[in-house]
C-alpha cells in the first residue's frame, strides 16, 4: 500500500482492483479493475486530487481587495422561498418539506453570490464548484464589477450565475458536499487553468485611470456546504 502524504492518500490492490482512499476526507476516491491501463489512470486520477486539495488552500493573507469581497450562497426552496448564507462551513437538511423531490432525488436551487463592499475599481471574480469527485468546474466564468455601474451604492451583489443550479441528493444516497470557491481579481484571470473533469460521475444531482488602483492582487473566499438527507 503506497501512501501520498500531502494529501493522505493510499493506493491500495486487493481482489484484482486498486482502490484510492481518500484517508483526510474519509472515503474511497477511486475503484478501478487491473489492467494495463490502470497504472497510468491511476496516477492520473492521483494529480486530480493533489490539485484538488490545493486549489482549497488557494489563499492570498496579503491581499488588500480582501475586505472588499464576500462570498454568499443564496439556497432556493421548493416553494422558491430563499435563505442565505455566508459562513465559511454550513449543513442544510435535505428533506421533502424544503426541497423539490423526484423520483427519490432531493435538490434545491443554488445562486453563489459576491457581495462587494467599498471596493472603488473595477474587481473580475470568478466562482469555481469544487465536486466531491475531485471535479472544478466553472460554469459561466468571469463576472465583472465595475463601481461607475453602481454609482452611490456602498454594498453591491453580483449574482455569479444567472439562473439557479439545482444541486442535492440522488435516490438512496444519504449525504453529499460540495465547495464554492470565489475568486476575485484586479487583473483578468486564465481560470481556464484551474478547471479538470472529476474522477467518475458524481452521485449529486450546477480602465479608467485610478492612482489608487491596487493591480496584481486577489483574493479567495470558501464556502464548504453538506447535505444531509432527513
Amino acid at each position: 500500500m503506497d501512501t501520498v502524504e500531502e494529501t493522505t492518500l493510499e493506493v491500495e490492490a486487493i481482489e484484482g482492483k486498486y482502490m484510492i482512499h481518500d484517508r483526510k476526507n474519509g472515503r474511497r476516491a477511486l475503484e478501478i479493475s487491473q489492467s494495463n491501463d490502470a497504472h497510468r489512470m491511476i496516477v492520473d486520477a492521483l494529480g486530480k486530487i493533489v490539485t484538488w486539495e490545493r486549489t482549497l488552500q488557494l489563499r492570498n493573507d496579503k491581499s488588500a481587495i480582501q475586505n472588499w469581497v464576500d462570498l454568499e450562497l443564496a439556497v432556493i426552496g421548493k416553494n422558491r422561498e430563499q435563505a442565505f448564507y455566508t459562513d465559511k462551513e454550513i449543513a442544510l437538511t435535505a428533506s421533502s418539506d424544503h426541497f423539490m423531490e423526484r423520483d427519490g432525488a432531493l435538490f434545491a436551487g443554488f445562486i453563489p453570490r459576491a457581495r462587494i463592499k467599498g471596493a472603488g475599481q473595477n474587481l473580475r471574480c470568478y466562482l469555481f464548484h469544487l465536486r466531491s469527485n475531485y471535479g472544478i468546474e466553472s460554469y459561466e466564468g468571469e463576472v465583472v464589477f465595475r463601481p461607475d455601474e453602481h454609482p452611490g451604492k456602498e454594498a453591491v451583489i453580483l449574482p455569479m450565475w444567472k439562473n439557479p443550479k439545482g444541486w442535492g441528493l440522488s435516490p438512496g444516497e444519504k449525504e453529499a458536499f460540495s465547495y464554492f470557491m470565489l475568486l476575485a481579481c484586479t487583473e483578468a484571470l486564465d481560470y481556464h487553468q484551474l478547471l479538470q473533469s472529476g474522477l467518475s460521475a458524481t452521485r449529486e444531482v450546477l480602465f479608467d485611470w485610478n492612482p489608487l488602483a491596487v493591480s496584481d492582487d486577489w483574493c479567495s473566499k470558501l464556502m464548504k456546504v453538506r447535505l444531509v438527507r432527513q
